[in-house]
C-alpha cells in the first residue's frame, strides 16, 4: 500500500494559535498524525485516552469511541479518527471520496464543549434535507434533548427558513402522547433558528423494522398508536404528509412518537408557503394524488396512504412499490394497484390484506374515511374481533379496473355487446320457432277436436234416426190388421179403388 504524506494540523489551515483554540485544546503534538490530531482535540489539561480507558465511555464524562484504525478517542465517524479518514482520502482519492461530506460536518462536533445556544452538542444522531439532529445537553442540567439545526446551506434561503420555523410552531399547538413534543424555538448568535424536542433513544420505526418482520402484533400496535395520533392531528387541522418509518421515533419504552412534520400542512389557513415550496414527500409511502395533483388538494386521506404503506413495510420487509428510481416507484403507484399483502407473505392474515388494500386505494374516497377509523380496524384485530372494512362489491372492482385499462376494456366490452346481440338473436328465433310450434299444435288440437265431436254428433245423429225407424215401424206393426178377414177385406178395397181409378 502506498503511503500517503504525514497530516498535520497546518496542512489543513487550522490556526492553533486563536482564541479558539487557545483557551481550550493543548497543542502538544506527538509523533504520528493520530497523535497529533488527538492531542489537538483533547481538551486542555486531559492526558489522552487510551483504547482501554474507553472501553466504557460513560466513565470519560462524554461520548468518546476510539478508532477502529490507530484507537485514538478523536473518532469522527465511520470508526475512523480524522486522520485516518483523511489519510485513507489521500491514499485512496475517490474510493473514499464519501469520507469527506462526514469530516465536514463532524469536525466542529467532536470539540466537548462546542454548544449551539444554551445546549451542549454530544452526538450527531441525524440529518436530513433541512438541517442536522443532535443529541445535546442542556447547560447545568442533565436534561437531554434532540437539536435539530438548520443546515448552513440554507442560511440565505428565506422559504427554507421560513419552512424551518413552521414545523415547530404547528407541533407546539399538538399534545398527544404519541406525538414528538418540541420544547422551544431559539436562534444561534449568527441568526440561524434551532429548535429542541423530546430525545427518543429507541431509535426509528425504520431501524426496528427488522425486529418487527416476524412480529405482527406488534407491528399492528404500533400503527394502531400512530393512526390515533394522526386523528388527533387531523382533528387538530394538520397534516403531516411525510410519514414514514424513519419518521416514527421510539422512546425508552418501545411507544411510538411521530416526529418531523417539516411538510405538514394546516387544513385551516392554507398560506403561500404551502403553495410555493415543494410538499412532496417519500416516493414509497407517499399516496399517489400527494405527488402528481396540487397541494391544497391533498386530504387526510393521504396520510391514511402513507400510515397503511407503513404498515406493509413493517409486515412485509418492503415498501408496497419499488422501482429503480423515486419517478418509477411514483409511476408504479399511480398506474397500478397496490400488491396483495399475501402475495408477499403468505403466512399473514386475511384481515390484514384488507386493511392494508383499504389504506393503499388510488382513489382518496375509497380508503379508510380517517385515520381513526383505521386505527379502529386495527384494534379489532388485535382484539380477534371481525373487522369493519370488507373487499369492494365485484361491480365496483369491475368498473374501477375498466377505467385502469380504458383500450382493453372497450374491446372487451364491444365482444360483449356482440355476444349479447347473437344471444339475443338466438333466443328470438327459437322463440319464434316456438311460437310457430305451438300455433301447429293448437291448429291439429282443434281440427281433432272438432273431428271428435262431429264424430259424436253423427253417432247421435245415427241413434235418433235408428230410433225414429224404429218407433215407425213399430207404429206400422201396431196398425197392421188383426185378422185375415181384415187383410182380405183391405186387399179388396184397395183393388177396387185402382180399378176405379183405371
Amino acid at each position: 500500500m502506498r503511503k500517503g504524506p504525514m497530516v498535520f494540523p497546518q496542512d489543513l489551515e487550522i490556526d492553533t494559535d486563536s482564541e479558539r483554540f487557545a483557551d481550550r485544546f493543548d497543542v502538544t503534538f506527538r509523533p504520528s498524525s493520530c497523535g497529533r490530531f488527538a492531542q489537538l482535540l483533547r481538551p486542555s489539561g486531559q492526558p489522552i485516552v487510551q483504547v482501554s480507558d474507553v472501553s466504557n465511555p460513560g466513565t470519560n464524562g462524554c461520548d468518546v469511541v476510539p478508532c477502529e484504525r490507530c484507537g485514538s478517542p478523536a473518532r469522527v465517524g465511520r470508526g475512523y479518527c480524522l486522520s485516518c479518514v483523511l489519510q485513507q482520502g489521500l491514499e485512496y482519492d475517490g474510493e473514499n471520496a464519501q469520507h469527506w461530506d462526514d469530516v465536514l460536518e463532524e469536525v466542529k462536533v467532536r470539540g466537548s464543549e462546542w454548544r449551539i445556544g444554551n445546549y451542549q452538542i454530544l452526538q450527531q444522531i441525524g440529518r436530513g434535507g433541512m438541517g442536522m439532529i443532535y443529541r445535546a445537553r442542556r447547560r447545568n442540567s442533565q436534561h437531554i434533548v434532540a437539536l435539530k439545526h438548520i443546515l448552513s446551506v440554507h442560511a440565505d434561503s428565506r422559504e427554507a427558513l421560513a419552512r424551518f420555523r413552521c414545523e415547530p410552531v404547528i407541533v407546539s399547538s399538538l399534545r398527544h402522547p404519541n406525538i414528538l413534543p418540541i420544547y422551544e424555538l431559539r436562534e444561534t448568535e449568527d441568526g440561524l433558528p434551532f429548535f429542541t424536542m423530546k430525545h427518543a433513544p429507541g431509535g426509528t420505526l425504520l431501524e426496528a423494522a427488522q425486529s418487527l418482520r416476524h412480529d405482527p402484533r406488534r407491528s399492528v400496535r404500533l400503527i394502531a398508536k400512530v393512526s390515533r395520533a394522526m386523528e388527533y392531528a387531523h382533528g387538530e387541522g394538520v397534516l403531516h404528509r411525510d410519514l414514514k418509518p424513519g419518521n416514527i421515533l421510539l422512546d425508552e419504552h418501545g411507544e411510538p412518537l411521530v416526529s418531523d412534520f417539516g411538510l405538514a400542512k394546516s387544513l385551516e389557513t392554507p398560506t403561500d408557503l404551502t403553495r410555493t415550496l415543494t410538499s412532496f414527500g417519500t416516493p414509497g409511502f407517499i399516496a399517489p394524488e400527494q405527488a402528481h395533483g396540487p397541494a391544497k388538494d391533498v386530504s387526510p386521506a393521504a396520510d391514511v396512504y402513507s400510515i397503511g404503506a407503513m404498515l406493509f413495510y413493517l409486515l412485509t420487509g418492503r415498501p408496497p412499490f419499488l422501482g429503480e428510481n423515486a419517478l418509477a416507484v411514483i409511476k408504479e403507484a399511480a398506474d397500478k394497484p397496490s400488491p396483495k399483502l399475501r402475495t408477499v407473505a403468505p403466512e399473514l392474515d386475511r384481515d390484514l390484506e384488507i386493511i392494508c388494500a383499504k389504506c393503499l386505494e388510488r382513489e382518496p374516497e375509497a380508503r379508510y374515511f380517517s385515520a381513526g377509523d383505521l386505527a379502529e380496524d386495527l384494534e379489532r384485530w388485535l382484539e380477534g374481533r371481525a373487522i369493519v372494512a370488507r373487499r369492494l362489491a365485484a361491480p365496483v372492482r369491475v368498473w374501477r379496473w375498466s377505467k385502469r385499462n380504458p383500450k382493453f376494456a372497450g374491446a372487451l366490452a364491444a365482444s360483449v355487446v356482440l355476444a349479447v346481440l347473437n344471444l339475443l338473436a338466438i333466443f328470438a328465433i327459437s322463440h319464434l320457432l316456438s311460437i310457430v310450434g305451438h300455433a301447429r299444435f293448437a291448429h291439429h288440437t282443434v281440427a281433432s277436436v272438432r273431428f271428435e265431436d262431429s264424430r259424436e254428433r253423427t253417432a247421435t245423429l245415427n241413434s235418433v234416426t235408428e230410433a225414429m225407424t224404429l218407433d215407425a215401424a213399430d207404429a206400422k206393426i201396431d196398425a197392421a190388421p188383426g185378422s185375415a178377414e181384415e187383410v182380405e177385406a183391405d186387399a179388396r178395397t184397395s183393388a177396387s179403388r185402382q180399378e176405379t181409378e183405371l
